[in-house]
């Protein structure tokens, strides 16, 4: 079973059930964790691109920017609490594994057609 829940997956990461939703498949480079933590050491908020969507039984919604970074609510309010937690436990993984913080990237907009 585990090798199931690990197939497809960089060696080292945990399973979700390891890190009670925390997920960690992201890297960046060097140049760019030096620009994030001077970012961190200003005390600069950072902010990641989510993308929300409408579900048969509620929302859910995933991190571009942090990749594997998912969750879901039945209702917008618990989706928003859920998305935040799992963003700071996917980040706080990254830290114990001594992995880079991403920068976000991603850009978001609406296009009216």
């Amino acid at each position: 079973m585990v090798a199931e829940a690990n197939a497809g997956r960089s060696p080292g990461l945990h399973t979700r059930q390891q890190t009670r939703n925390r997920c960690c498949a992201a890297t960046s480079a060097p140049t760019s964790h030096r620009h994030l933590m001077s970012i961190l050491r200003r005390g600069a908020e950072m902010k990641y691109a989510v993308v929300i969507e409408r579900t048969k039984t509620g929302y859910s919604a995933y991190v571009p920017d942090l990749p594997g970074c998912i969750s879901v609510g039945a209702t917008r309010e618990e989706l928003d609490n859920n998305i935040r937690e799992a963003i700071d436990l996917y980040l706080d993984e990254l830290r114990e594994q001594g992995i880079p913080i991403p920068v976000p990237s991603t850009d978001t907009e609406y296009i009216a057609v």
